[in-house]
């Protein structure tokens, strides 16, 4: 174990209501495993982790330990049961975490295809000194095409960086306001819409500074162009993950600013059993 330990939280509580499913979000088969099984495999295998705190719904904590088992993770510490909220289960689990944890990665199971050099770039950025890892891949693409110098290219560089400095001030500024009471937990709303919004954003910049690159690049090989044109194809994922950019506006609108809700006729009806446009079937027997 080395003197200053990475840990990571594994947020898997949602209820899964709006994917219309029978069962957590995070415990929805993916393939051959759940959701939840592929993202702590990508966390168990990398070496720079030490140990893994779960969040889970309520009830589900044995369900968790069996798949860990099935898994031989043994870097998973604990399976916690989750909160009301995604601010609410993260805090759970860093009430579990050992104080020799120095750095710690929130992920959400939802998002099984985080790879382990998605992991390595939040380290590196960590291990820099950043309060959270920055995001320098534009600035590697535009060194690669050898546009650093462009003005255009200049200009939508310092836009990313813009928006990376953004984010952790607001991360900084509702984080404390949440500790201290000032502001409400649903608070974490305006963080998670904010991040949605801006990473989609990077998305565009990086897809415009790669140009031909992320359309086309030699087979087999990892290229920036190609990272760049497959992160725009699934640059609106941030955008649903853990709640839809729709969802964050109405939790910052009805429950961090007070605002009236809006008349809805299926506002307590599961999402399953909302009624879609679709058209009606013919009566049996006619």
């Amino acid at each position: 174990m080395r003197a200053l330990e990475t840990w990571a939280i594994v947020v898997a509580a949602g209820s899964g209501e709006r994917l219309g499913a029978d069962r957590p979000k995070a415990f929805v088969k993916f393939g051959e495993r759940t959701l939840v099984a592929a993202s702590l495999e990508t966390f168990e295998s990398h070496d720079g982790i030490d140990g893994i705190i779960v969040a889970v719904p309520e009830g589900f904590e044995t369900e968790m330990s069996l798949i860990a088992d099935d898994l031989g993770a043994g870097k998973i510490a604990a399976a916690v049961a989750g909160g009301a909220s995604r601010a609410e289960s993260v805090a759970n689990a860093l009430a579990c975490l050992p104080e020799s944890a120095h750095f710690v990665l929130v992920h959400d199971a939802a998002r099984p295809l985080a790879g382990e050099d998605l992991i390595d770039r939040v380290m590196a950025g960590l291990a820099e000194g950043a309060d959270g890892a920055r995001d320098l891949s534009s600035i590697a693409l535009s060194r690669a095409r050898g546009i650093a110098d462009d003005p255009v290219a200049r200009q939508l560089v310092a836009e990313a960086h813009a928006l990376d400095v953004a984010q952790r001030g607001l991360v900084q500024r509702v984080t404390v306001g949440m500790a201290n009471g000032s502001m409400p937990g649903q608070a974490a709303a305006i963080t998670k819409l904010f991040t949605a919004t801006s990473a989609e954003r990077k998305t565009e910049i990086r897809l415009t500074l790669a140009g031909t690159d992320a359309v086309t690049w030699p087979a087999g090989e990892e290229t920036l162009g190609r990272e760049a044109g497959e992160a725009f194809l699934e640059r609106q994922a941030t955008s649903l993950a853990g709640g839809s950019n729709e969802i964050q506006r109405n939790i910052i609108a009805e429950r961090v600013l007070g605002m009236p809700r809006e008349w809805a006729a299926d506002r307590d009806v599961p999402f399953r059993d909302v009624r879609r446009n679709a058209m009606p079937t013919t009566p049996s027997g006619a």
